[in-house]
């Protein structure tokens, strides 16, 4: 599979992960769709941060080699490490807060991979 294509399936998994965390407590709260209770089962949220790790280590390892633009996969790092801070219990009060921000970072990581595959297939 391409890279450009991982990071589009990752662009789309990390906004739906930070629409999860951040639309579906309202949800449940405001209205009587109870039911949706089940969605904020931990092992999705576990689902969303694993498949977010694999996409990122399979597209942004991939195209390192190609454009040799650290910045992706440093962003990456940071979506990541502030993603597993948010399942800690100490920051328990802030955890939507620290889980979209690590999803943002992570889908904006694999906007600029897929920015740096581009300019660098351009030079060449």
């Amino acid at each position: 599979m391409k890279s450009k294509t991982i990071d589009k399936i990752a662009i789309i998994s990390a906004v739906c992960c930070a629409l999860h965390c951040a639309l579906l407590p309202i949800l449940i709260g405001f209205t009587a769709l109870a039911g949706l209770a089940i969605f904020k089962n931990p092992w999705i949220e576990y689902a969303f941060i694993v498949s977010g790790i694999l996409l990122a280590f399979f597209s942004l390892g991939r195209s390192l080699r190609l454009h040799h633009d650290h910045t992706p996969a440093r962003m990456a790092t940071i979506g990541v490490v502030v993603l597993l801070i948010s399942r800690l219990e100490v920051v328990h009060e802030v955890e939507t807060v620290f889980t979209v921000f690590g999803a943002l970072f992570l889908a904006l990581a694999h906007v600029k991979n897929i920015h740096a595959v581009h300019r660098f297939r351009e030079q060449y």
